[in-house]
Parts: structure tokens; C-alpha cells; sequence
């Protein structure tokens, strides 16, 4: 079928280093001597359970085992039209070692079952048709051609064209449905049914399948790796000239630039070769793109393709006749387009595809244009225009009252291979204040594989105050799923604990997808000086100089990291100056997080030993704590305690401006931290006080993610409460979490052990007097 050039190359570069660096393709004439293999199962066990086959092989396989069955494919020179008899005698223990380290592969056992049907084998040719067709049907079994199912699950690209070849479909074109995998990466092929005369658009995957079986590289397990497989798949699609990587290529490209023109030049060359997301993005930019020029060359690329009798290419220039985008607007021609689009493709889904093109066009509203085409498919049978339907209901009226039949038509199995259906029936009653069937709405999604639906679950167990174990892993499978808030939040209890290399994994899919936030966090994660990440300090300074550029959340919060490794002098130069140039601006504009800090910074010695201004930095930190900053609380209280240990009265207004935090406010732990440690060991008899110390210290203690320094004062509050026994366990817990040399030396706080020791001997920790 013409569709085998870049599947070796592609198997390389899924098991080279996670650069996934080019390679060239290896010989497919080559021998493969036969060596002993893992078998995962056999040909009898793929007929009887392919499920419970798959299930096995993704716990059991391992990339490099699982595509060495490939070279056997290679060996025996199979062509669309057949199979060479010699090669496969010659082949033939290969094969038998290539059906049991890929047992579900499609590919590997069609060539098994041709190998033995041009060598008389009569055997295995019975053997590999059974498990031919149960892999068949298991793969079809709901799944496939729309966004809410889930796609058909392959082991390799290769598995697509045959079972494209056992269903007797001609393959037509083929597209990524999106720019970057989330939990699955669909590839899309258009395929002829030449019996039922019809376009039909079957959904596949195989970046999930390759990405749980890569076990040995450093981001096996995140969701990154995902990313690293998709990039390999595309590298060699475009070093093969296929428009499948090209177009996908030029679509990261165009969205990867905030110049307009640099992005239709780049959608345009992906559309110039085909490609059906350039031609789509070319379109949505020139809807959007007030420029004579941006359309130029569009509909002479729509054209040729249009007249082949391709279904989405005249589902594509219909949009820009009814759009008038590259044309004169022309609701006739576009009639005329999509009903000969809609004879050619399968349940009607020109239509369907037209008015999600639509919607997103007009600002998630469909135009009525498109509603009446909607309407017509519904009637024509079309079950994806019912959902289309339903679901436009809720993104075109947040007061939407949804009927008995748009309920049923959200709830259909059909529409929730992927949990969406479900999902945004758990936002519907969710706003109607039905909380019982929100959630189990929700549920429903989440077990279905909807990312939104699984960290609401999370979320709602968070809340609850549920043990890690009982939530973690649903959040995690949402990050695995795309969910960029869940890789965040996922990153930030590992950055809590210091885990730095944890939070890398987490947050780099998140970054590649042009997530800001986690830029930011990544940024900060840079910034630790941590070892084996994926960058370090001169990359976080670039990164946050990069995103301190612009005018959002995410600068301010880089503005503030930059001016705090400037006073580190970490990264460049120590400057105070250009620390307190950082924050001066973000501060004046009313941003209470850098006036907390200005007025720390402003309150810090200078090279006399004096504050550098302490009144600017007291006038800060009012307007900070007046705007609840607990930042400002503990930077403030902190500053009043000790600044002055002769007046009472100052370390008593310290202690007053932490007691009134607010514990559901950001940065609690911090001021928490701080005034439990003053009021349970301070050296002052007027600040001294245990019992109210440890009330502030338990509100901390069960919070996930709490760091060392935190369960030491917890311990030292508990210490001077007269409780050894839970002091000592929590001590060490903290001497056990501090960070460690190469030798296994800790490393940190000399104080945490001192501490401890005092605690075996049942004595409690005190402040030593300020002079």
C-alpha cells in the first residue's frame, strides 16, 4: 500500500535517548539470526482474550524486545502484493519469535498468516487468521472515528495499513487530529469502503501503546515521554517526505511564533503539501486575520484536493465559501460542497466537521448556517450530529436547560469512550446545584479516561482530606491524559518536598504544549541547582527573562524570581539594585506579591548592617498585609519581633499582624511556620507560649506536601508541650528528609539533629537570648 518508508526509522528513533536524535534507517534486507525470546503470549492465547493479551503485554514488554519482532517483517521483503516463499522459510523461526514478542500486532500477524499461506503451512495459517480476527474485532470494538470515542490501539503504524488491508479499505490521506498527544496522539486516516462507497475516517493510536512499554529512559512514567515518542514518529515521517510529519511540522511551527505573517507562511507550506491541520489552522488564522494577504494561495491549495472527491478537503473549502475567506462569500456553494461531501463521508460527518469548524470560528457559536446542517444530518441518522448538538447547547449558553433526549444522547456509551459526554453532563448538573448527580457524572467520566473528570475527582478527594494514596493516582492518570493543571499540581506537592526531578518529569509536556504557568514552575525548578535535570540555572534564567517579557501572571511571577536571584547572586551578578528594580514596577501597579517582597528586600541589611530602607520597607509590607498577604504577614511579624528585641511592644504587634493570617490564603505555611516556632521556643517569657503554639503548629501538621522545616517546628511545639514521644517520632521524620551528599551525609540544618538528641533526652528546644 506505499505506506512503509519510515516505519523503521521511526522504530529507531522511539528506541534511542530521549533526544530521540535522527538515525538512519537500517537495511530492511537484512538477516535476523534468531536468538532466544520473552514470549508475552501465543497465537492461541491472542484468539481466545486479545484483551486480556494487551493487558499483559503493556504490563510485561519492553520497547526494544517488542520491536525487534519488526526486523522479521523486514526480512522477508513483504509487499502489498505479497510475500516472499523462500524469505519466509528462510524467516521462519524469526517469525515464530516475532508473534510472540509482538503478540498484538496486527502487522506481525498478517505476514504470519501470508508466510504460511505461501508455504503450505496449512497449521499456522489456521492459527494466525483466528488471531488475526480477534485482534480485528477487539481493535474495532468502540472505537475509532469520532473525538469522543477512544482511537483504535496499535503497537505501530505498521498495524494501521494492514488492518486497513484485512478490512479491504483503499487508503486515501491521513492527518494528526492534534498538535501534541495527551493521553493518546490520533492519527486519522481516510480510507475508501469500496462496498459501501463510502469515505470512512478511522481514528488510530500508537503513541500510548510505545510510550508504556518505554521503561529504561529518564521519563518513563510522565507524560512527557508521550511527547518524545510523538516527536520521534514525526521526525522520520518528515525525513521520509510523508505529509502526515510535514504537516504536523508546520503546524508546531506556526503556532510556536506571535508573528502572523511568519505563521500563515508556515501553515502554508504544510497546506501546499496536503496537509489537512495546515490547511485547517490557514483557514482559522485568516477567519480571525483582518489581511488581503492571508488567504492567498488557500483555495489553490483546497482545489486540487477538492477534486479528487476527498471529503474533508471539500469539507474544508465549504468552510471558506460560507466564510467568504480566500473567496467571495457563497452559502450556495458551500450547500452544494457539503452535500456531495456528505454522500461521501461515512454518517454524514462533513456536516458534523463543518460545524465544529464553525463553532470555532464564531467564538464556540454555530452559525445558523451550520445548526441547519446539523439538524438535516440528525435526521439523515447521524448519531455524531446529535452529540454535536447536545454538546453545543452548553458552549453557546452557560443557562442552557438541556432535555430528557439531550441528557440520554450525553449519557450514550458511543459518546464516552473518552468520557466526554459524561464529563460535560457533570458541568451541567454541577451548575443546577444537583450535586449527587454531578458526581456521579463525573465519576462515570473518570473512568471512561476524561483528564477534566479525573482531577475534579482528585480534587474533590483533596478536599475531602483524603490520603494521598486515594487521590494521586487519579491525578496522575489525568496528567497522563494532557491535563496540564494536573501535571502542575502533581509538580508542586513534588517540589513541596524537594523532589525536584520529580517536578521536571511533571512539568516538561505541560511546557512543549505553551503552558506558561508551568514554564514558570519549570523555571523555578531550574533555579534549585538540583542534579540530572533537564536544565540548569543559566536555563532558568533565560526562561524566566523570556516570560518576565511579557504582561501576565506568569511575568510577574518570573519578575519576582529573577529579583531574587539576583540578591542570591545566583545567575548573575548580585545586585541588590537590580533585585529592587524587579519588583518596583509589579509593586506600583498594585501586585501585593511584589510589594511583600520589595518591602523585604528594602528591610534586608546593607553593607553597614543596616536595613536598606526601613521605612519604604515597612510602607510596603502595611500595604501588602492591608491587601491579606501572608507573605506580608510573616515578612512583616517576622521583621517586628526581632528587629528590635529591647521594645515588647514591637515583637508583640509582630506576633499580632501572624496570628491574624488566613489559613485558606496562600503562603499560610509560611506565617504558620513561623509564629508557631516563635511562640513555642522563643526566648522572650512575654511571646513564650506552647499551648497556643501548638494550636497553630497542628494546623500545618496534616497538610500534604509540608517540608522538613515545617515538621521540625511542628516537633519543637509538641517538645514544649511536654509531648517526647510525638516530638521525637516527627523529629525524625525531619532528620530522615533532609537532603544528603553524595556520601549519605545530611545536609541542611545542623539544628535538626541537635534537636533531636534533646528530644531522647526529654528536653525541650529553646531560643538562646538575643544580646
Amino acid at each position: 500500500m506505499g505506506r512503509t518508508p519510515w516505519f523503521v526509522a521511526a522504530a529507531v528513533l522511539c528506541l534511542a535517548s530521549v533526544a530521540a536524535s535522527a538515525v538512519e534507517p537500517v537495511d530492511k534486507g537484512k538477516s535476523t539470526a534468531r536468538r532466544p525470546a520473552p514470549a508475552i503470549a501465543t497465537s492461541e492465547q491472542v484468539a481466545a482474550d486479545p484483551a486480556g493479551v494487551w493487558a499483559r503485554f503493556m504490563k510485561e514488554a519492553d520497547i526494544e524486545t517488542a520491536f525487534d519482532a519488526f526486523d522479521a517483517l523486514d526480512a522477508i521483503g513483504a509487499t502489498a502484493d505479497g510475500v516472499d516463499a523462500d524469505r519466509c522459510r528462510d524467516q521462519a523461526a524469526a517469525l515464530r519469535d516475532a508473534v510472540t514478542l509482538a503478540p498484538v500486532s496486527i502487522a506481525v500477524h498478517r505476514e504470519a498468516l501470508r508466510c504460511a499461506e505461501a508455504t503450505g503451512d496449512s497449521a499456522t495459517a489456521e492459527r494466525e487468521a483466528a488471531a488475526l480476527a480477534a485482534l480485528s474485532k477487539h481493535a474495532l470494538a468502540g472505537a475509532g472515528g469520532n473525538p469522543w470515542q477512544a482511537p483504535i490501539r496499535v503497537l505501530s503504524p505498521r498495524d494501521v495499513y494492514q488492518l486497513l488491508a484485512l478490512l479491504g479499505y483503499e487508503f486515501r490521506y491521513e492527518y494528526y487530529r492534534d498538535v501534541h498527544p495527551g493521553r493518546y496522539f490520533p492519527m486519522v486516516v481516510a480510507a475508501w469502503d469500496p462496498e459501501a462507497k463510502v469515505e470512512r475516517h478511522l481514528s488510530f493510536d500508537y503513541v500510548d501503546a510505545t510510550a508504556g512499554i518505554s521503561r529504561g529512559d529518564p521519563y518513563a512514567g510522565y507524560p512527557f515521554q508521550r511527547h518524545v515518542m510523538a516527536a520521534a514518529f514525526m521526525q522520520a515521517q518528515v525525513k521520509s517526505g510523508e505529509t502526515l510529519g510535514i504537516d504536523l511540522e508546520a503546524m508546531r511551527k506556526a503556532l510556536s511564533t506571535d508573528d502572523l505573517m511568519a505563521r500563515r507562511d508556515a501553515l502554508r507550506e504544510g497546506g501546499n503539501r496536503g496537509g489537512m491541520l495546515s490547511l485547517s489552522g490557514w483557514l482559522s488564522l485568516c477567519s480571525s486575520w483582518d489581511n488581503r494577504d492571508c488567504s492567498d494561495g488557500l483555495i489553490d491549495a483546497l482545489l486540487p484536493l477538492a477534486e479528487k472527491k476527498h471529503a474533508l478537503p471539500m469539507t474544508l473549502l465549504a468552510t471558506a465559501y460560507a466564510n467568504g475567506i480566500g473567496v467571495k462569500q457563497d452559502l450556495k456553494a458551500a450547500t452544494t460542497l457539503l452535500d456531495a461531501a456528505d454522500r461521501i463521508w461515512h454518517g454524514h460527518g462533513a456536516s458534523v466537521r463543518f460545524a465544529a469548524a464553525d463553532s470555532l470560528l464564531h467564538d464556540n457559536r454555530n452559525t445558523a448556517f451550520a445548526l441547519a446542517r446539523l439538524h438535516k444530518a440528525v435526521a439523515a441518522g447521524s448519531a455524531d450530529a446529535e452529540m454535536l448538538l447536545a454538546a453545543g447547547k452548553l458552549s453557546t449558553d452557560a443557562d442552557a436547560t438541556l432535555s430528557d433526549a439531550d441528557i440520554a444522547v450525553l449519557q450514550r456509551p458511543s459518546n464516552n469512550g473518552q468520557g466526554m459526554g459524561q464529563a460535560l453532563l457533570g458541568e451541567y448538573f454541577d451548575k443546577r446545584g444537583q450535586r449527587q448527580r454531578s458526581e456521579e457524572a463525573f465519576r462515570r467520566a473518570a473512568e471512561s479516561g476524561h483528564p477534566g473528570a479525573q482531577r475534579v475527582q482528585a480534587l474533590n478527594a483533596m478536599r475531602d482530606g483524603q490520603p494521598a494514596l486515594r487521590w494521586r493516582a487519579t491525578l496522575e492518570s489525568s496528567a497522563q491524559a494532557g491535563d496540564n493543571f494536573a501535571m502542575r499540581m502533581l509538580a508542586a506537592e513534588a517540589m513541596q518536598l524537594g523532589q525536584w526531578k520529580r517536578a521536571d518529569g511533571w512539568l516538561l509536556a505541560a511546557v512543549e504544549t505553551g503552558d506558561r504557568d508551568a514554564s514558570q514552575e519549570l523555571a523555578e525548578v531550574y533555579a534549585s541547582g538540583a542534579d540530572g535535570l533537564s536544565g540548569d540555572l543559566a536555563d532558568a534564567v533565560s526562561m524566566f527573562e523570556t516570560l518576565a517579557a511579557g504582561d501576565d501572571e506568569a511575568s510577574g511571577r518570573a519578575r519576582r524570581e529573577l529579583a531574587l536571584l539576583a540578591l542570591d547572586g545566583r545567575g548573575m551578578k548580585r545586585s541588590r539594585q537590580r533585585a529592587r528594580a524587579w519588583l518596583q514596577t509589579d509593586a506600583e501597579r498594585g501586585d501585593v506579591e511584589s510589594q511583600a517582597m520589595l518591602g523585604a528586600l528594602l528591610l534586608r541589611t546593607d553593607d553597614q548592617g543596616g536595613p536598606l530602607d526601613a521605612a519604604a520597607g515597612e510602607r510596603w509590607l502595611q500595604k501588602a498585609v492591608a491587601a491579606g498577604s501572608n507573605r506580608a504577614r510573616s515578612e512583616y511579624g517576622m521583621w517586628l519581633y526581632a528587629s528590635d528585641p529591647r521594645s515588647p511592644e514591637r515583637r508583640r504587634s509582630g506576633i499580632e499582624i501572624m496570628r491574624r493570617a488566613d489559613p485558606k490564603g496562600d503562603g499560610y505555611v509560611e506565617v504558620a511556620n513561623n509564629l508557631a516556632w516563635l511562640l513555642c521556643v522563643s526566648a522572650h517569657a512575654d511571646v513564650h507560649d506552647p499551648a497556643a503554639g501548638l494550636a497553630v503548629a497542628k494546623t500545618v501538621e496534616g497538610r500534604e506536601g509540608i517540608g522538613w522545616g515545617v515538621v521540625d517546628t511542628v516537633a519543637a511545639c509538641y517538645a514544649a508541650s511536654g509531648d517526647f514521644a510525638t516530638a521525637l517520632r516527627l523529629q525524625q521524620r525531619a532528620f530522615d528528609a533532609l537532603p544528603r551528599d553524595a556520601n549519605g551525609k545530611p545536609q541542611g540544618s545542623s539544628g535538626i539533629a541537635q534537636r533531636l538528641a534533646l528530644y531522647k533526652a526529654r528536653k525541650a528546644y529553646r531560643e538562646p537570648a538575643t544580646p
